[in-house]
Order: C-alpha cells, then structure tokens, then sequence
C-alpha cells in the first residue's frame, strides 16, 4: 500500500510540474540570440565605413523583426523566437541583399550571421564583338564607367549571358558566367569565350560589382547584343 502511494504521489507531483511549466519551457526554446556584423564594399570592392540608414530584418509568416545596426555595422537581436527566416539586409545605394529560409534554433548560445553589402555596378559596356582566332572565340568591348578614372591595365568583372537568339538578356538566357577582365588605357577588353557551347549563339555582357560574393545582383547597364555562328 505504501508503495503505490508512492507512485501515485510521485506521479501527481511530476504531472503538476509539467503542467506549471509547460508555458515556461516552451518559452525557453522558442528564445533567439542572434547577432553578427554587415561589412559594406564598393561596387570596386572597397571598405565602405558610414552605416547610416543600414538594416537588417527577419521575417517569417506571421512575424517580423528588425536589428538595430550600430556605426560600425554590428548589430545583435534576442526578441524574436525560433523559425525559418528570410533575411533582408538594405542600405541607401546598396544591393539588397535576401537570404531565404534560414533556421534559427532556441538556446542560450548566440548564432552568429554576418552579412555583406556591395553598391551595385554602374560599369557600361560597349562596341561588343566576337572574333574567331585559330579556332578560339573571343570576345571584346569597351567599359565606361564614370566613377573609375582610365588606368592603364585594370580590372573589371562582367556577367555574359548567352542564349540563342537574339532576345538574350539578364533575364532570358540560357547559360552566363562571370570573369575579371583587363581594362587597357582605353578601356578596352578582350577576353576568351568558354560559355559558348552551341554552333550559333547570341551574347550580351553586363558589369557587376567587383566584390566576390555579388555575382548577380547589381548588375550595370546591358551591353549591345552580338551572335556568332560558324556555318
């Protein structure tokens, strides 16, 4: 009899501590600390130093939140609770910067995410051409930009997007790819071809920001379209 008095106790006790706590735990878990650092660049790949204006926010479904980004770009947030994100991240004259469906799990510890912002590229290419060499394709071309002074043997990154007909685009294409190419005095480029796998084909080449992990967005002004074909 004392036995499962015992047990009958022990189990009320244990029912009556999960009923009191049950709001407290779920609280706990859905708990975030998140914080991390924005790094601003040029669209030249330049360390960028006035934070003003800059944001970052969390939404989910039902629920937003937003971190408040000191002068130097840190910011840190612990008011929101557990879920998948996308993450905004903006600035005046920046490309906006989204990162979909991120996880953050409840806990004590912080979760660090660091973001990066790049000015997005205001280069201008014209007088494209492709010339055939001994087989190999090249491609060629003048890049303008107003904000970077001639100097001789520079670099500058593009986008080339190939398709094949002539509605290539940004937007409607068929394959693309980056490269850093040499700017002369004149600021004239001259580069190999390597995305170009069909026997004809349509290309047109844009100037993105210089910053590594900016591969689409911000991309400048579209060039002429120029097509190849080897019949």
């Amino acid at each position: 009899m004392k036995i499962m008095y015992k047990n009958l106790l022990f189990l009320s006790l244990t029912l009556a501590l999960i009923s009191c706590t049950e709001k407290e735990i779920d609280r706990l878990e859905l708990q975030v600390k998140v914080k991390g650092k924005i790094n601003l660049f040029s669209q030249f790949g330049e360390v960028m130093s006035d934070y003003s204006n800059v944001a970052i926010t969390f939404t989910d479904t039902d629920k937003e939140f937003m971190a408040e980004v000191d002068s130097v770009g840190n910011y840190e947030i612990t008011e929101f609770t557990t879920g998948s994100y996308n993450i905004f991240v903006t600035a005046p004259g920046f490309v906006t910067r989204k990162i979909e469906g991120v996880q953050f799990l409840g806990g004590d510890l912080w979760q660090l995410s660091n973001f990066s912002l790049a000015q997005p590229s205001t280069s201008i290419v014209s007088d494209l051409a492709i010339t055939n060499k001994n087989g190999s394709l090249y491609l060629s071309g003048r890049i303008v930009n107003e904000q970077s002074p001639n100097t001789e043997n520079f670099y500058r990154r593009i986008i080339i997007y190939f398709h094949d007909t002539s509605a290539v685009s940004p937007v409607n294409n068929t394959s693309s790819y980056v490269v850093y190419v040499a700017i002369n005095e004149y600021n004239e480029f001259e580069t190999e071809l390597y995305g170009s796998a069909l026997d004809s084909f349509y290309c047109v080449v844009c100037g993105v920001p210089d910053f590594y992990d900016f591969y689409y967005g911000g991309i400048g002004t579209p060039s002429n379209v120029v097509g190849y074909s080897n019949n």
